[in-house]
């Protein structure tokens, strides 16, 4: 899910070799609605017949892909590699900072967070 243009993210995808691996991709210039707006979470979620609880949303933009998920009813997992200070410290999220170790990043994607 991306606010870019849809061209230009399918290109990424494909110098990275990464299209393979994905289901589907939304664009806000095709959804008609930008990230944070959850109506863009929902059409995602609709093109891939999951519900909410189903779904975790990693990005790095609070507001965008944090909040925006949040708002959707999705987990969200904020990539953070900088390790900035949360913007809201009264919502509980859980933070990456590298894809590395692949088995903890799978791990914690597939694990719901525990208190």
């Amino acid at each position: 899910m991306s606010n870019n243009l849809l061209e230009e993210q399918q290109e990424k995808l494909q110098i990275c070799g990464l299209d393979v691996f994905v289901d589907a991709l939304i664009v806000s210039e095709e959804a008609q609605v930008s990230k944070p707006d959850p109506a863009i979470f929902r059409v995602a979620l609709d093109r891939l017949e999951v519900e909410p609880s189903q779904a975790v949303m990693i990005g790095d933009s609070w507001p965008a892909d944090v909040e925006g998920a949040r708002a959707a009813g999705i987990r969200a997992i904020w990539f953070n590699p900088n390790e900035a200070p949360a913007p809201d410290r009264g919502i509980d999220v859980q933070q990456l900072k590298h894809f590395e170790p692949v088995e903890t990043v799978v791990r914690m994607i597939l694990e719901p967070h525990r208190h």
